[in-house]
């Protein structure tokens, strides 16, 4: 059956998720106007439900995520395969994946689009969930003997450099701040000298 409806595409009980030594192929929900999802062969083991892949789309390669396993082939199709697999783990809980199939559902969208709109814009573009998330570091550039007497006015800019010349490493943007909570315009301001 590879026409399935959106009442269709659902979200199985954990048990069910569990057991994949049966599934042939999956349903994987494109950002396309069309209320149903698209049945993919795999290559490898099955996707888990919740994760992004790239997969053929007519002429073009687009990127969806797994909703569904099947047991039976759809009769009277030849599937496409999955392109790759971009998630190793799933990027959504059984209970948010249950939300957005109802989100879907109520207000006649596709559960593409849905799902899509429920991804930050990194995720949409397919690229690693970690992609973007590095913490920026400080570090003290060289500064002359007479660096404090320059910043007497600019106490918290001292406190801020004080504190990373005591780091043995980098200093961490998030360590800083929850040391120095009120130092946002002084790692700003050092940043615009050059000192950081």
């Amino acid at each position: 059956m590879a026409t399935q409806t959106l009442a269709a595409c659902y979200i199985p009980p954990m048990s069910k998720l569990r057991n994949q030594a049966n599934i042939c192929c999956v349903g994987v929900a494109l950002d396309v106007p069309l209320r149903r999802c698209f049945s993919y062969r795999f290559t490898q083991s099955p996707p888990a439900l919740g994760t992004r892949v790239w997969v053929p789309f007519g002429n073009r390669k687009m990127l969806g995520v797994v909703v569904e396993h099947h047991k039976t082939l759809p009769e009277g199709f030849k599937l496409k395969t999955i392109t790759s697999l971009i998630d190793a783990q799933p990027l959504f809980s059984v209970q948010l994946m249950a939300l957005l199939n109802w989100t879907a559902k109520y207000y006649h969208h596709s559960l593409g689009e849905v799902w899509r709109s429920a991804m930050p814009v990194v995720l949409r573009k397919g690229l690693p969930e970690t992609h973007g998330l590095v913490e920026t570091t400080y570090s003290v550039a060289a500064l002359d003997e007479n660096w404090q007497a320059q910043l007497k006015r600019a106490p918290v800019q001292i406190k801020v450099l004080e504190y990373i010349t005591a780091q043995k490493a980098a200093c961490l943007h998030s360590a800083l701040l929850k040391q120095l909570p009120n130092a946002r315009n002084a790692i700003a301001a050092l940043l615009k000298k050059g000192w950081l």
